[in-house]
């Protein structure tokens, strides 16, 4: 999973200050991130080609290049790692 912990204290890390690329516009508070931002980035790209294939395991299967069990089973980890990740925001907040 990333880490958002401070490489210093071990605190949360949030973010302060967002930016616009096209016009420097700057917006300043703190801004925490969600759930889905706290997935590995492997993961992130399961959901991703889950999402585009309309969660169709097959075309997922075909397009990682693996069986259809095994596919199935990289989907029980991510489902697995998103109900860790609820649980310990569930716990912290």
């Amino acid at each position: 999973m990333k880490s958002f912990k401070c490489p210093s204290c071990g605190g949360e890390m949030v973010i302060k200050r967002l930016a616009c690329t096209k016009c420097d516009t700057v917006v300043e508070g703190t801004f925490t991130l969600g759930p889905l931002s706290r997935l590995s980035t492997e993961t992130a790209s399961f959901i991703e080609m889950f999402v585009k294939n309309r969660g169709n395991m097959r075309k997922v299967s075909k397009e990682l290049g693996v069986s259809y069990p095994t596919a199935r089973k990289q989907l029980e980890r991510v489902v697995e790692e998103l109900k860790q990740i609820l649980a310990e925001g569930k716990s912290e907040g």
